[in-house]
């Protein structure tokens, strides 16, 4: 289970979106207009952070607690993909590509 917080530092806001994935950006970009989201490789398993600005009404962070998938990731349907199945398939869905040895795996985080 990915913990997703929110933490006020100053003028700009940080969450956490989940697993690393080709994506983190655009995650960050759909969730928080004006955001910026990058991949922090430095902690195991690396984890996407959204940075963005404060507003005078901050919106809390969805909070996905259940997980599930949508088959398996390819050379045709990676990270962007998935994610693109696991919001038509789940409430507020996210999706990212997971390798596992040679296979890799569409998972999906949602609110449930």
């Amino acid at each position: 289970m990915v913990d997703l917080k929110l933490v006020n530092a100053g003028s700009v806001y940080t969450e956490g979106a989940g697993l690393c994935g080709n994506d983190c950006n655009a995650r960050c970009k759909s969730r928080h207009p004006g955001g910026d989201g990058s991949c922090n490789y430095a902690i195991k398993p690396p984890m996407c952070t959204c940075n963005y600005p404060c507003g005078p009404t901050p919106v809390p962070p969805i909070i996905r607690k259940c997980n599930g998938g949508q088959g398996v990731c390819s050379a045709a349907c990676r990270d962007n993909c998935c994610n693109q199945k696991c919001a038509k398939a789940y409430k507020q869905g996210i999706g990212f590509c997971t390798d596992i040895g040679n296979n890799s795996l569409c998972n999906c985080q949602y609110v449930c």
